[in-house]
């Protein structure tokens, strides 16, 4: 019923039935003629960011006794608190008071609220996706666009250079090859041959050793390189009750939309934008491990600097970590240690990160699928930015593909996926622009992540007339 939200001070998070009855107060409110009168004359006299302003103004003024008996207080912050709580019960299930809220979001003439959680399937997602880009990511571009006779010689060239399966460029396809440019990836890194694509494991290996492989755009699966001595996070992190008494008062953002595929992985197909307690999320966990009860929220693409610092700080005071030993292959870090914890077969859906990443596993496991970068054109990639997400469902071999699936992305049969499972304590070097899934154990699991740029030897690769 409100928009966007900030941090949660004290986390107030009333019950299902509370809730409803406060959407139907509001669905109320927004029904009164004069309420509808004035909403009216806003969006007559103001546009853009003013009418924005303006009629949240007006919603405050119907929903401050609302916020009240709900605990919250009657401005900005209350209605930040009271979305984040909508939004929680949402995520566990509650669709009639999402129905409650989209009748409200109608009545003030907004587009309505939508949750994965309707869907039921994670397939039925990824076909959503597809229907939704089609036209625009996947259709080759000489059928969408007028062209002229220079871009018509523009789009063969670049059939001819980059021979994409299919024969067709699609302006998915299209913008991944300029994201590739726009960051400098030299040609020569862009394609794999079949050979190529073999997780290399090293053990113990040095830092010159794994700059090797990072030169060449090669994922490596390091082992050995630390223990809980010299980096003692690695046994630390893996005690929820460790990690729930350092971080206890912390507020962490984590996502909720989920739905599970045809293999019962529950996966999160959203950026985090729910907030809770840290210690009430282990919790969440702690409860899933006695009782088999899955949380309906994933802590992931967390910011450790942000919103857990006393487990950055352990990381800083350890003897040693995986940036220490490897930084030095990278360029510079981009926004720090993050960290990804969940349980009950957590999973990602197909996609690249424009940076190189390090992923160190601090308890159970992952198993990834990785594909090439030149693997785009057989991705259906689409969703901004930069088609960075594939609309094909994960963990599905090109060989073994259900027939439904074969029909509406054929394409994907040409893909060449590899799978890797880590171990606690393996770091992945996992280069960039390389698609991937990922998948948690059964039992919790927790990731380490460190995104960088290209070292500049790398990106000078790229010599003046490539570029």
């Amino acid at each position: 019923l409100m928009v966007s939200h900030n941090t949660l001070a004290e986390e107030v998070v009333p019950d299902s039935e509370a809730l409803r009855n406060a959407a139907q107060s509001l669905i109320t409110a927004y029904s009164d003629h004069k309420f509808q009168e004035v909403l009216q004359q806003l969006r007559q006299t103001f546009s853009g960011h003013e009418l924005r302003r303006n009629t949240r103004l007006l919603q405050l003024h119907h929903c401050a006794d609302i916020f009240l008996q709900l605990g919250f207080s009657a401005d900005e912050d209350g209605a930040c608190r009271f979305q984040n709580a909508v939004n929680r019960r949402i995520c566990e299930g509650d669709l009639e008071l999402l129905r409650l809220v989209n009748a409200g979001r109608y009545l003030m003439q907004l587009e309505p609220m939508q949750s994965l959680v309707e869907l039921g399937k994670a397939e039925d997602y990824f076909v959503r996706m597809a229907e939704l880009h089609w036209d625009y990511d996947h259709t080759d571009l000489e059928f969408v666009l007028q062209h002229d006779a220079a871009t018509c010689a523009l789009l063969a060239e670049l059939r001819a250079s980059r021979q994409p399966r299919g024969g067709s460029v699609s302006l998915g396809t299209l913008k991944v090859w300029a994201h590739w440019e726009r960051l400098g990836l030299p040609p020569s890194l862009r394609n794999c041959q079949q050979s190529e694509l073999a997780v290399t494991p090293l053990h113990k290996p040095s830092m010159e050793e794994v700059f090797v492989h990072v030169m060449q755009n090669h994922p490596i699966v390091i082992s050995g390189a630390l223990d809980c001595k010299t980096f003692p996070p690695l046994s630390d992190f893996a005690d929820l009750e460790y990690l729930r008494k350092r971080c206890r008062h912390r507020t962490v953002k984590v996502k909720g939309e989920r739905c599970r595929d045809r293999h019962g992985r529950g996966l999160f197909l959203a950026d985090p934008s729910i907030e809770m307690k840290f210690a009430d999320y282990c919790t969440s966990l702690d409860e899933f491990q006695r009782s088999g009860q899955l949380p309906p929220f994933y802590l992931g693409k967390v910011s450790l600097g942000e919103m857990l610092p006393e487990l950055k700080e352990d990381i800083d005071r350890a003897p040693s970590s995986p940036y220490e030993l490897f930084g030095g292959c990278f360029g510079k870090p981009s926004g720090g240690v993050h960290t990804y914890l969940g349980c009950g077969k957590n999973t990602s859906s197909i996609h690249f990160d424009p940076a190189e990443n390090l992923l160190y596993v601090v308890s159970g496991t992952k198993t990834l699928d990785l594909y090439p970068p030149s693997d785009a054109d057989s991705l259906y990639p689409a969703k901004t930015p930069g088609c960075a997400f594939a609309s094909v469902p994960p963990f599905v071999h090109p060989s073994n593909m259900p027939a439904d699936y074969l029909d509406r992305w054929p394409l994907y049969c040409h893909a060449r996926p590899t799978r890797v499972t880590l171990e606690k304590g393996d770091l992945l070097y996992l280069p960039i622009f390389w698609w991937h899934a990922v998948t948690g154990s059964a039992e919790c699991n927790m990731i380490l992540n460190w995104w960088c740029e290209m070292h500049p030897d790398k990106r000078m690769q790229c010599s003046e007339a490539e570029g």
